[in-house]
């Protein structure tokens, strides 16, 4: 499937991942207001989450990119085969 419809595959990972972190996030600030403090690990982990969920969507849409192009350019490269 991700060889066919890569935005779709990487771009749905990467939702899943920015919007965990989001979620992580808010209860990153909670526990903050609430405490004063928060735990690193969990703080680390919502920026990792984030990062990789924008590294998958980027990937998704350069994965995307080169797919339309090969495919546009297997279709010229059929026109050309047929007129011929």
């Amino acid at each position: 499937y991700k060889d066919y419809r890569p935005l779709l595959f990487f771009g749905t990972l990467g939702a899943v991942g920015m919007l965990s972190s989001i979620l992580l996030g808010f209860v990153l600030i909670d526990e903050w207001l609430a405490r004063g403090n928060v735990a690193p690990a969990r703080a680390v982990l919502a920026v990792a989450l984030g990062l990789a969920g924008t590294l998958s969507v980027v990937t998704g849409v350069i994965l995307d990119t080169v797919n339309r192009r090969a495919r546009e350019l297997m279709v010229l490269l059929s026109d050309h085969v047929i007129s011929k």
